[in-house]
């Protein structure tokens, strides 16, 4: 007997068992995916929704500013580098911040009280006089990845140095590593001034000195590449910015 095409036992597909044509099936229904994929990945418009990780803020807080407090001592209370907390705020001069003014600092999960590095209300004025007439070369703050605990005054070797407040001689010598020859002033109410890289020292350790009074001659010792003179104020031992207490 002739079988036509529109007998199903004539059709190629009939001769098929059950498992083939499942797998035909399959294989069918995998390439309609393929191409439906390729389109959607084709198309402009189909960007997906957007990766919501993309929209969260950085992780950080705000501190706000108060009087006496330096960008050396937030940096130290929250544990962020220096140049972190600069990059983030895009400080023009880290070493001149004011307060009541807000600084981000990245990565911290809480606002933290920082120590002021002076007086919590208002820093008293004509407290200290400039050690010397000179031009200000580097301030305080960090400096060549390290902190900088004093100010830089370039003044001519051999210009006089002077007390800049009365105080007692505490330290007269050069055994302060990188100080080069040093006199430490004692103030009496938890101040200090250093005076560093002195060609000469003219002070005794004891004896009392004015305010004004010569007490040594500008120098480059120790770690020093041109005369001039390295000026700290401490107080209860712990260096602050003498930019608080004069205009330099």
């Amino acid at each position: 007997m002739i079988r036509t095409l529109q007998d199903p036992e004539a059709s190629p597909l009939s001769r098929l068992r059950a498992p083939a044509l499942i797998l035909l099936a399959a294989a069918a229904g995998f390439l309609l995916s393929a191409c439906a994929l390729s389109r959607s990945a084709a198309s402009p418009q189909d960007t997906g929704p957007a990766d919501p990780a993309a929209e969260q803020p950085p992780p950080g807080v705000f501190h706000r500013i108060e009087p006496g407090q330096t960008l050396y001592t937030i940096s130290k209370t929250y544990g962020v580098a220096l140049e972190t907390i600069t990059a983030a705020n895009q400080l023009a001069d880290p070493h001149r911040i004011e307060a009541g003014e807000t600084l981000f600092i990245p990565d911290a999960r809480m606002v933290l009280d920082v120590e002021a590095t002076a007086f919590r209300g208002s820093i008293p004025s004509g407290l200290f006089q400039k050690p010397v007439q000179a031009r200000l070369n580097s301030p305080y703050g960090p400096r060549w990845g390290r902190m900088h605990h004093g100010v830089d005054l370039g003044a001519a070797a051999g210009a006089p140095v002077r007390a800049a407040r009365a105080g007692t001689v505490s330290y007269v010598g050069s055994g302060y590593r990188g100080y080069g020859k040093l006199v430490i002033l004692d103030h009496g109410d938890g101040y200090q001034t250093l005076y560093a890289h002195n060609s000469r020292l003219l002070a005794r350790k004891g004896k009392k000195v004015a305010a004004g009074q010569v007490i040594a001659r500008v120098g480059a010792t120790g770690n020093a590449t041109a005369p001039h003179l390295h000026f700290e104020i401490r107080r209860h031992g712990r260096p602050v910015d003498p930019a608080l207490y004069l205009t330099f």
